[in-house]
C-alpha cells in the first residue's frame, strides 16, 4: 500500500485498472512523453515556449504532469520504505 500524504485517504491510487507496461512503452505517444520529460528535467526553463494553455501540445500537458505525478509516487514510496 502506498504512503498515506496529508490529507489523503490510505488506499492504492488506482483500484480498477492494470497497464500493461509492454503495450504502453510500444505505443509512439508513450515514447515521445518519456523523451520530453526525460529532457525537460535536464533544465529549469519549460521544453515548450508560452504558457501551458496558449502554446504546449495537450498531450504533453497531461504526458508531463502524469510523470511528475508518478515520479512524486515513486519518490514517496521510496521514501516510506526506507522508514
Amino acid at each position: 500500500m502506498p504512503p498515506k500524504r496529508k490529507g489523503e485517504a490510505a488506499q492504492p491510487r488506482w483500484t480498477r485498472a492494470r497497464v500493461d507496461i509492454e503495450e504502453a512503452l510500444a505505443d509512439p505517444a508513450v515514447d515521445l512523453v518519456l523523451e520530453r520529460w526525460d529532457a525537460s528535467k535536464h533544465h529549469e526553463a519549460p521544453p515548450f515556449s508560452g504558457g501551458v494553455l496558449d502554446a504546449w501540445p495537450a498531450l504533453m500537458v497531461d504526458g508531463l504532469a502524469i510523470c511528475r505525478q508518478e515520479e512524486t509516487a515513486i519518490g514517496d514510496w521510496l521514501s516510506h520504505e526506507k522508514g
